[in-house]
């Protein structure tokens, strides 16, 4: 039988079927095609909870990068936490295309909940257009605080990272400044930073992490 042909057929029963589908489901989650697994993942998550929760650890256990991206991803609709722990490793796999998708499921969780791990990408993140992506992330929820994170990260950059960042950076402030979070001059905010950043570079011991 044509996987295409299985895999719209999952679909439709995720739409429109009902809680006994599930056991349909079941019977393809050791198919040898990606998307089936899928398929049969979302008809099941769609169906019947309980089952999905015994089973959604096959498609997290998955070799496979698609079921494994696929898995996180149903799995943030019963349990954020341990999505965000799954998301933890993914953000920093070799592939830029999983850490692509990784970040995409990232920004769907409330910011707060992930923001250390948003700067714990941001420190690994060489990948242009996935630093701008999550630059975009972070001028997007202004925080006092942002604009010296990133600082502390773009004095270990060089080359595009720097740059990207100094952007980022800037972009930042003036979002905290629109916001109304940044009651001082931008420009005597930015010297603030640098002459902060510095100063606590002197005083801290050689080797001492500055990012938290």
């Amino acid at each position: 039988t044509n996987p295409r042909f299985i895999e719209t057929g999952l679909n439709l029963l995720t739409k429109f079927g009902q809680q006994s589908d599930t056991n349909i489901a079941v019977n393809y989650l050791q198919s040898q095609d990606a998307q089936v697994v899928c398929a049969a993942l979302s008809l099941i998550a769609q169906q019947d909870k309980e089952i999905f929760r015994k089973t959604i650890r096959f498609g997290l256990s998955s070799k496979s990068a698609v079921i494994l991206l696929h898995s996180v991803h149903l799995l943030r609709t019963i349990d954020e936490p341990e999505t965000i722990k799954y998301l933890s490793n993914l953000i920093l796999n070799k592939n830029p295309l999983i850490r692509q998708k990784a970040l995409r499921e990232l920004t769907l969780i409330s910011f707060d909940k992930v923001e250390d791990l948003f700067w714990q990408y941001i420190a690994r993140e060489d990948h242009f257009l996935l630093l701008v992506k999550a630059g975009f992330l972070i001028t997007f929820n202004p925080a006092l605080h942002f604009p010296f994170k990133l600082y502390d990260i773009l004095t270990l950059s060089s080359g595009v990272k720097k740059y990207i960042l100094e952007m980022v950076m800037n972009q930042t402030i003036e979002a905290a400044h629109a916001a109304g979070i940044l009651n001082k001059d931008i420009k005597l905010f930015m010297f603030f930073i640098s002459a902060s950043t510095m100063l606590s570079s002197s005083i801290l011991p050689s080797g001492t992490p500055r990012l938290k």
